[in-house]
């Protein structure tokens, strides 16, 4: 289906998946990095490639399904970003609101956030019970996410340190042009983080929280100018996001 909708399109297409022969990989990948064509599309199975494939002919990786183990998608989201990668690097992953990727993507940030040991036996039932209850839910959510967090942003793009020093200062400087928003600083990346982890570590202490989102930027369409420095930043600053009700973002530089 994406192969077709990408040749649709007018982009050249480049498939790896567990069909194509050994002999074959090496040569697609070898022609793709080479060309570095913004017209070439590769599609990658998981499965196939997520391990050991180096793909710096593109800078943007997409990620449409994703898998209950994190550590999978975390290998297959890293193959734009290796040695002999020269430019900067967008990772988008594509959920769908009020479904069962949206689990998923909970399960994983649970797994990769857990800050202690948790007996799978002791929360197997209530995983279940959560799973199914997706058929009984009523009411449309942008994000149900974000709701589970009881996050107090708003969508508006701020931590929790910076809500904090808000409600301290209500006359701040509004945060567009604001130096906080730069995060090329690493000494400021840095004091950010930690305060952000002082702020987190009350959360942290509790087994299986959603705690590692707050490290991110949240933003909602429905706050105009936060929305567009965020399409600003991601890469979308000439792109129409209509179907896009919610977006977390982590940008990092190392």
């Amino acid at each position: 289906m994406l192969a077709s909708l990408c040749s649709s399109l007018g982009l050249c297409v480049i498939r790896l998946d567990g069909q194509t022969p050994v002999s074959e990989r090496h040569v697609l990948v070898t022609k793709f990095n080479a060309e570095r064509d913004p017209e070439n599309v590769f599609l990658l199975s998981t499965k196939a490639g997520g391990v050991g494939l180096n793909l710096i002919g593109a800078s943007r990786l997409i990620l449409f399904d994703s898998d209950w183990n994190p550590a999978s998608d975390l290998q297959a989201m890293a193959r734009i970003w290796r040695d002999g990668q020269t430019r900067p690097c967008h990772i988008y992953r594509l959920v769908t609101a009020g479904t069962i990727d949206e689990k998923i993507l909970q399960r994983q940030v649970k797994k990769t956030g857990l800050s202690s040991i948790i007996s799978l036996s002791d929360q197997s039932c209530k995983v279940l019970i959560d799973f199914f209850l997706l058929s009984l839910i009523v009411k449309e959510s942008l994000c149900e996410t974000h709701e589970l967090l009881n996050c107090q942003c708003g969508g508006t793009g701020l931590l929790l340190t910076e809500m904090e020093e808000e409600a301290q200062d209500e006359d701040e400087e509004s945060v567009f042009g604001h130096e906080k928003f730069e995060e090329d600083d690493f000494d400021k990346n840095a004091k950010e983080t930690k305060q952000t982890d002082d702020a987190l570590s009350p959360v942290l202490d509790e087994p299986a929280t959603m705690a590692e989102l707050f490290r991110w930027r949240h933003y909602s369409p429905e706050h105009t100018d936060t929305w567009n420095y965020f399409k600003s930043v991601a890469g979308f600053s000439e792109t129409t996001l209509n179907d896009l009700t919610f977006a977390f973002h982590l940008s990092s530089k190392f």
